[in-house]
């Protein structure tokens, strides 16, 4: 039933199966055999939940372009694997217990302090790099564009009404890709709902290069001034990087900040 649901987005399903399991592990006889009791058996679960723990914070921060850092990492994975190690021995002492309790209210308590309620969306209209995006938008409100280097940035330009050609694309736009592949070498790698990924290939030969990284993602590798994105009317670019000048050589900057760099083409 999950085959469609990748590993990195069926572990936070997994979570609230997580909630449920651990009651009904809370719920069982008091009278459980515990046989691992020893000292050294003890050390032997804690680095083992710890290796497990770390390796899945490790892999999700990898899907998530990196937001945490290995330091912040590292402490969320000692965390989980003390309040997993206190829940292994939970019916073992009652010091576990009350460690364990208290381990859960310290992970808890900040959300106090959380108001659960809010009214519209300041923290994406606030954002400086919506108010840049937008005020070149209304200027010029027919323009394409297209995000080298970065998966989630196309969608926050979509959602300022910005006319982006990568992103997630339900319906593949074949008349623009076949610009790019005229020679529909590559139609089994884009004829699909998809994740599009932007990616600089300067080779002098204005070459496209077509890969299909997963069944919802695929790449394309090409020349930002090549002269087939201004033939399907791309005008602007986003870059999630600084480009170097051999990839911009055909533009001008427009701005730049947050850890983005904006450019217009000029000859359009």
């Amino acid at each position: 039933m999950l085959k469609t649901s990748p590993p990195h987005r069926t572990f936070f399903v997994f979570g609230f199966s997580n909630v449920v399991f651990t009651l009904l592990y809370l719920g069982q006889p008091k009278d459980m055999d515990f046989s691992a009791s020893q000292q050294r058996s003890k050390v032997l679960v804690f680095i083992v939940i710890f290796c497990a723990a770390f390796g899945i914070n490790f892999l999700l921060n990898r899907q998530a372009d990196r937001f945490f850092s290995i330091v912040q990492i590292f402490n969320a994975a000692i965390l989980f694997s003390i309040l997993s190690w206190l829940l292994v021995y939970f019916k073992e002492a009652k010091i576990f217990q009350y460690l364990f309790l208290a381990g859960c209210f310290f992970f808890v308590a900040s959300n106090a302090l959380i108001n659960p309620l809010s009214k519209g969306l300041s923290p994406y209209f606030d954002n400086k790099v919506y108010e840049t995006v937008s005020t070149i938008r209304k200027k010029d409100p027919n323009a394409g564009w297209v995000v080298f280097g970065h998966m989630t940035a196309p969608e926050f330009l979509k959602a300022a009404g910005v006319n982006c050609f990568n992103g997630v694309q339900y319906a593949p736009p074949l008349e623009k890709l076949h610009v790019l592949d005229p020679n529909l070498e590559s139609e089994s790698v884009y004829n699909r709902y998809a994740h599009i990924l932007f990616f600089p290939l300067i080779e002098g030969g204005d070459s496209v290069k077509f890969t299909l990284n997963q069944a919802d993602l695929y790449t394309i590798q090409m020349d930002p001034c090549s002269p087939k994105l201004k033939q399907i009317g791309i005008k602007y670019f986003m870059f999630g990087y600084k480009p170097p000048d051999a990839e911009v050589r055909c533009m001008a900057p427009v701005k730049d900040g947050y850890g983005f760099f904006i450019y217009k083409r000029k000859d359009l």
